[in-house]
C-alpha cells in the first residue's frame, strides 16, 4: 500500500515506455536496410494510437478499479494468487490493493497495443505501395480490423510494455517456486525476470 510501490509502477511504466518508442528510431533504420534484401517492411516510427489506447486504458482502468473484473489476466504480473478471507473489510484491503496496481497498468497496456497496431498496419501500406488517402484509408481500417496475426504480435508488444510477458527466466523462478520455502524467498518472479530480459533484448 506504500506511495512508493504504485510509484514505481508508474515511473517504471512511463520511462519504460518513452525506451520503446526510442527504441524504435535504430529499429526503423535496421528495418529500412533489411528491406532492401527482402523487399519487406515490418517496422516503423509512429506516436499514432497512443493517445487513444491511452484513453481506453484509462477508462478500463477506473472500470477495474470499480468492479474487479479482469479481462486480460492483470493480476499474473504480480503472481496474484486469490485468497478468500472471512472478514469482508480485509478481503476489500486486499483485493483493493491489487486492483490499484492493476488500473495503473491500463492506459500502458492500451496504449502500446493500439501504437503497435498502427505500426503494423503502417508497414503493410508500405509494402503495398500505398500512398495518401488511399495509404490513409487502408491504415485504418487495418487497425479497426487486424488480422489475427497482427493481435498476436500487438499483445505481445502490450504485455512486454508492462512487463507483463512470460519469459524463459520467468518460467524458470515459477518451477523454483514449488520447492517448499522458495516463494517466501522469491515472491515475485514475472515481472523482475520481464525486466531482465528487457535489459538485455536492449
Amino acid at each position: 500500500t506504500g506511495v512508493k510501490t504504485s510509484g514505481l509502477n508508474i515511473f517504471s511504466n512511463v520511462s519504460h515506455g518513452a525506451l520503446e518508442i526510442v527504441k524504435d528510431i535504430p529499429a526503423v533504420i535496421s528495418d529500412q536496410l533489411l528491406s532492401l534484401a527482402t523487399g519487406e517492411r515490418k517496422k516503423t516510427f509512429t506516436l499514432f494510437g497512443l493517445p487513444k489506447g491511452i484513453k481506453e486504458g484509462t477508462k478500463k482502468g477506473f472500470d477495474y478499479l470499480k468492479t474487479g473484473f479482469d479481462e486480460r489476466a492483470i493480476a499474473q504480473k504480480i503472481d496474484y494468487k486469490k485468497v478468500n478471507f472471512k472478514n469482508k473489510a480485509i478481503q476489500t484491503y486486499v483485493d483493493g490493493v491489487f486492483r490499484v496496481i492493476g488500473a495503473e497498468d491500463q492506459p500502458f497496456y492500451y496504449g502500446a497495443l493500439r501504437r503497435s497496431l498502427q505500426d503494423q498496419a503502417q508497414a503493410q501500406a508500405i509494402n503495398k505501395g500505398l500512398k495518401g488517402r488511399e495509404a490513409k484509408k487502408f491504415i485504418e481500417n487495418l487497425v479497426e480490423s487486424p488480422t489475427d496475426e497482427m493481435n498476436l504480435y500487438a499483445i505481445t508488444d502490450a504485455e512486454t510494455a508492462v512487463f507483463q510477458n512470460r519469459t524463459a527466466l520467468g518460467e524458470a523462478g515459477q518451477q523454483l517456486a514449488k520447492i517448499p520455502g522458495a516463494e517466501f524467498v522469491v515472491p515475485f518472479r514475472r515481472t523482475p525476470s520481464a525486466v531482465a530480459m528487457q535489459v538485455i533484448n536492449y
